[in-house]
């Protein structure tokens, strides 16, 4: 037995102090280290971390969620770790399901969700996953909704074994045969600044991130320029192509803008209307709706907390406009989730038997599933037995970690905690941008703010400047602040992409990136006025200093 040890490096004589050299650690050679060993290493490695969030010294950090609320998640982790509860089968949890409908109802209320008691929702494993089962829900049903056009087919009749689904998309088109062209492709229209998530989504569905993508402009607000979405989309429909989804940002990372999809959703039917030509197989007065599909996940709290006397105006971007079928969040960019709890709401009922239109585009039936009888649910809880049985996710397993922490968060500091946080927002956003502009300022504001982020660049965008104003903050022994740098942000147009990616690709020759940059914070709900007078004191100081020196 001895020898088995020796020739499976079971050196159980070694100190276990000896055993944290991570070039020789091996599983077999670990019998197990002590608690404050074990509490060692995890301090060491959580010492690398370039951002602690939650840190009282640091007010603000590269992106949001810097504060987990200590009491829901603490309790809610009480729970999970007793239950261990998997969503994908609600029959087996029913109770903490019923906690993830109740914040999934919360929450599509305040986004003006027709029928929030039953809208159609899930938590995922973050943004990049709701964006993921957004593009697989909608291709489907543009492919299914063009199998049923050119075959005659009813919907009900072509969901009950989809061509998308069992041939993939070269192999439906020899299917359809001559009936509609083979290069009549659905593609998707997306801002310049869309998360780079979606061109992970249309490479994993065999769209390709050149074909699969045809990207609109931003105006000189930096908002969905709606001329461009106009013109993007004659194209398409003059090409034979459709549009299967149009996606819109309301609050990207960078500016905070909010698209205006009700001005998007009038050009999307205008431009719809007028297809025909182009499309010979569909027959008239049967245009396909493209849906408008919303990321809302960064900046989604302050839109939804701000007052009607709250200023700069805001546009409809939730579902009070009926083009919006589907809007993601992220939970985890607030205190109330940990990373990855985002929840994807479609524009469904799951109490209706045809409600579940856009859960049968990915609906896989299991065995294990399949329930008869009595749910175990709450009947203030309603959801279809069809709908728990056919796991319509692209994530099989879900954990309910994010969903009871959220719901004991909700509950517990209910909106008064959360509308005193967001007015903080707004106050000290207000205040950031008007110092920023003022005449004596070294900065100027590249668009005027409607959220929680604060988007500047030093005047004349000298991008050398800015990217010191950056180092110099970010780089302090203890910095009581961290802003974001971004040499992309400037960019409005594709010409302008174009420009910055030929530019990028020259870096290996020696040349430095220049151009549309710039600089932002992300104000958070527990930043106090007077640490807001600090932060602008601090950029006023290395910024005049910064500009000084050039001079010099």
């Amino acid at each position: 037995m001895q020898e088995k040890q020796q020739d499976n490096n079971w050196d159980l004589e070694t100190p276990r102090t000896a055993l944290v050299d991570k070039r020789t650690r091996r599983i077999t050679r670990i019998p197990g280290l002590t608690d404050a060993q074990i509490q060692n290493e995890l301090d060491i490695a959580f010492a690398k971390n370039t951002v602690r969030y939650g840190d009282p010294e640091n007010v603000m950090a590269a992106k949001p969620g810097t504060e987990l609320d200590e009491y829901a998640f603490l309790l809610a982790a009480e729970y999970i770790q007793k239950y261990n509860p998997n969503h994908i089968d609600p029959k087996m949890f029913p109770g903490s399901y019923e906690l993830e409908r109740e914040v999934i109802g919360m929450f599509a209320d305040l986004l003006r969700h027709p029928d929030p008691d039953n809208a159609l929702g899930f938590f995922t494993g973050g943004g990049t996953a709701s964006i993921a089962q957004t593009l697989w829900t909608f291709r489907n049903k543009f492919y299914c909704d063009l199998e049923s056009v050119v075959t005659g087919k009813d919907m009900t009749e072509v969901l009950v074994a989809p061509l998308i689904r069992r041939k993939g998309i070269r192999n439906l088109y020899t299917e359809l045969g001559s009936k509609v062209s083979q290069n009549h492709d659905g593609v998707v229209l997306a801002p310049l600044d869309i998360h780079f998530a979606l061109d992970k989504s249309v490479d994993f569905a065999g769209m390709g991130t050149e074909s699969g993508i045809v990207r609109y402009d931003l105006d000189e607000n930096f908002d969905a320029d709606i001329d461009s979405i106009a013109r993007t989309a004659q194209k398409v429909y003059a090409s034979g192509r459709e549009i299967l989804a149009l996606y819109a940002v309301a609050g990207d990372v960078g500016k905070g803008r909010f698209a205006d999809c009700a001005k998007i959703e009038e050009v999307l039917r205008d431009m719809e209307s007028k297809s025909f030509p182009a499309l010979k197989h569909r027959p008239r007065g049967r245009p396909y709706q493209t849906p408008i599909v919303v990321d809302a996940a960064q900046q989604f709290m302050t839109a939804l907390l701000r007052g009607d006397e709250d200023t700069p105006h805001i546009p409809d971007w939730d579902f009070a406009v009926d083009g919006v079928q589907a809007l993601l969040i992220d939970l985890h960019k607030t205190d109330m989730a940990t990373y990855g709890s985002s929840i994807l709401f479609y524009r469904s009922d799951v109490t209706k038997a045809d409600g579940l239109d856009l859960a049968n585009y990915t609906q896989n039936n299991a065995p294990y599933l399949h329930h008869e009888g009595d749910l175990g649910i709450d009947a203030d809880t309603r959801v279809t037995d069809a709908l728990i049985k056919t796991c319509p996710t692209f994530e099989t397993s879900r954990g309910a970690l994010g969903a009871v922490s959220t719901w004991i968060y909700m509950n517990k500091y209910g909106m008064p905690r959360l509308f005193e946080g967001q007015k903080r927002v707004v106050e000290n956003v207000e205040y950031i941008s008007k110092k920023l502009s003022e005449p004596d300022s070294p900065y100027e504001l590249m668009c005027q703010p409607q959220s929680g982020i604060v988007s500047f660049r030093v005047k004349g965008n000298i991008p050398e400047l800015n990217k010191t104003v950056y180092d110099v903050i970010n780089g302090a022994a203890n910095p009581q602040f961290t802003i974001s740098h971004a040499d992309h942000l400037g960019i409005r147009t594709e010409e302008q992409m174009r420009e910055y990616e030929q530019r990028k690709s020259q870096l290996n020759k020696g040349e430095k990136l220049n151009g549309h940059d710039g600089l932002y914070v992300q104000v958070m709900p527990h930043m106090s006025h007077d640490q807001a007078q600090t932060l602008v004191d601090v950029l006023y100081h290395v910024g005049k200093e910064s500009v000084r020196r050039k001079a010099a």
